[in-house]
Formats: C-alpha cells, sequence, structure tokens
C-alpha cells in the first residue's frame, strides 16, 4: 500500500503503474478527495481552536449578556465543526472506495462496503 502523502505527490507515476499492472483506479481523483480531506481537517482544528478560545473566555466575561454571547458563539463553532466533521467522513469513504477498487475486488462487494460505510455515518 502506498502512502497517501506520495500518491499525491506523483500521481502521474503511480496512475502509469497501476495501468501498466492492469488495475483501473482513479488516482486523480484520490488526489483531489486527499487535498479536499487535509484542507477540512486543517478547517476542523481550527474550529476546535476557536471553540476553546470561546469556551475560555465565558470565565472571563464580565457580564452576563457577555456570557451568553461566549456560549452562543462556542456552540456555533462547534456546530460547525460537526457539520465539518460529517464532510470528512463522507470523502474518507469515497477515498477508501478508491483503494479497495485498485486492490481488484468485485465492483459488487466494493459497492456493499461502501453503503455499509456510509449507513454507519448517517446513523
Amino acid at each position: 500500500m502506498l502512502d497517501k502523502r506520495f500518491i499525491v505527490e506523483n500521481p502521474e507515476l503511480v496512475q502509469t503503474s497501476c495501468d501498466q499492472r492492469g488495475v483501473k483506479v482513479d488516482i486523480a481523483r484520490f488526489c483531489e478527495l486527499e487535498t479536499a480531506r487535509r484542507r477540512i481537517q486543517q478547517e476542523i482544528e481550527q474550529l476546535n481552536r476557536e471553540a476553546n478560545l470561546a469556551s475560555k473566555s465565558i470565565g472571563k466575561a464580565t457580564s452576563q449578556a457577555e456570557r451568553e454571547a461566549c456560549k452562543a458563539e462556542g456552540r456555533r463553532l462547534r456546530e460547525a465543526k460537526e457539520v465539518r466533521q460529517a464532510e470528512l467522513q463522507r470523502l474518507e469513504v469515497d477515498e477508501k472506495f478508491i483503494i479497495l477498487q485498485s486492490l481488484d475486488m468485485k465492483l459488487k462487494d466494493v459497492s456493499i462496503i461502501k453503503n455499509y460505510a456510509i449507513m454507519q455515518i448517517n446513523s
């Protein structure tokens, strides 16, 4: 199994190698998904940092109105983080789907696995 970073940094080489081995896999799509996954992961980390700062600011607030505003901001940030985490999970499922395809599994089996993973995310 190749490292994701290597695949993203050398997509043409990986695609050529797969083609030569007769493995049908969309490396360009994998690279798009991995780039988006990394970006969303960074956004999640930033939202988490901001939410933690908002939580800390609640104790420093001087008035009830200020405390409520800090709480509301913390809730907003955590909700945004949850939305991005759901997107991240969907991207990871799509990446795994591509990886499974590259392992030359029967498409029917891969589709069953992908559907199961999606059901797990949605539950």
